[in-house]
């Protein structure tokens, strides 16, 4: 909620040593990726100590992915107001809206309204 609340890059939270280490953490093999080239610059990991070298390198690289190795899926949006209008009514979110569902959880909160 803290992000929703100054302006800044979407994709910040995709970049460097941390968001690689996390995602590496969770069993995703990760490497960073050239936006500008759209590839990924070295073989994905999910070594910790591999991954940290990887971006030592480069520390504001984005952190690049196979998809199709992912054990799970992110939901990456820039505003929580838009996701919030979005789930309950577009048909490319409704996977969105039936884990939420599942889960018995509810969208996140407006940070406007806290």
């Amino acid at each position: 909620m803290v992000s929703c609340k100054f302006p800044g890059d979407a994709f910040d939270m995709t970049r460097g040593a941390h968001a690689a280490i996390v995602l590496t953490g969770f069993g995703l093999p990760v490497a960073p990726f050239d936006l500008g080239a759209t590839r990924i610059l070295a073989k994905p990991s999910k070594d910790i100590e591999t991954v940290l070298d990887l971006f030592w390198r480069d520390k504001g690289a984005y952190v690049g992915y196979s998809i199709c190795e992912a054990p799970f899926y992110l939901l990456l949006m820039d505003c929580v107001r838009t996701l919030r209008r979005l789930v309950p009514v577009r048909p490319e979110l409704a996977e969105v809206k039936k884990l939420f569902a599942r889960a018995k959880m509810a969208l996140p909160p407006d940070p406007d309204r806290g």
